[in-house]
């Protein structure tokens, strides 16, 4: 499935798309992708984001690294978080900072990465700032 958005030039640093649940925000070394509040993630919305993550990885030709704030996800299906271990995710995907401020969410989210272990590193970190200053130190 290809996206509504499309990136059309190389230059995309600092481009902001807008989607029903997600807001993506390409920075200099990092991509902030934001969950509006109280959202289910359904397959749709993760195929949604991971075909703009693919576009932005073909523009750069690089491996991304992502910064993912769920603090607004209260849940999703066992394909939306499978998508996020697929081939195309392991092809496209350097690194991965989850955001979350909830305990239950961190605990849920390491209970996943032990049954499915993420091709990729992954940290859980309290805020977006944490996770900026994480992302710099790695």
């Amino acid at each position: 499935m290809i996206s509504n958005h499309q990136i059309y030039n190389s230059n995309i640093e600092n481009h902001i798309f807008y989607y029903k649940k997600f807001i993506i925000e390409i920075k200099k070394t990092f991509i902030l992708i934001s969950f509006h509040k109280q959202i289910y993630l359904e397959l749709e919305d993760t195929q949604n984001m991971y075909d703009m993550l693919y576009q932005i990885h073909l523009k750069t030709n690089k491996k991304l690294t992502l910064l993912l704030d769920v603090n607004g996800v209260i849940g999703t299906n066992k394909a939306s978080r499978d998508l996020g271990t697929s081939a195309l995710a392991i092809k496209i995907t350097q690194k991965l900072v989850l955001v979350t401020d909830s305990m239950i969410s961190k605990l849920m989210a390491n209970f996943f990465m032990k049954v499915t272990p993420p091709p990729y590193p992954i940290r859980i970190v309290n805020s977006i700032n944490e996770g900026i200053k994480c992302l710099q130190k790695h």
